[in-house]
């Protein structure tokens, strides 16, 4: 199995990026400064459906750039 460098695919630093913000918006409450900074006053069922989402959008991403799923 060859050695997958991350840092020089584009695809793969975009999905950790989106990766991270879905973590972010799915475990951290609503008083945490950049979650009131990206999202401002939205409801907590949204900030989580919004995390769960991103979440799952990071995953495949960088699941796809590092050449598992095609």
């Amino acid at each position: 199995m060859e050695e997958i460098n991350l840092l020089s695919n584009p695809i793969a630093i975009v999905g950790c990026v989106i990766l991270g913000f879905g973590i972010l918006f799915t475990f951290v409450s609503r008083q945490f400064i950049l979650v009131r900074l990206f999202l401002g006053d939205i409801s907590f069922i949204k900030q989580r459906i919004l995390g769960l989402f991103l979440g799952g959008v990071g995953a495949l991403l960088l699941y796809w750039s590092t050449g598992h799923l095609g």
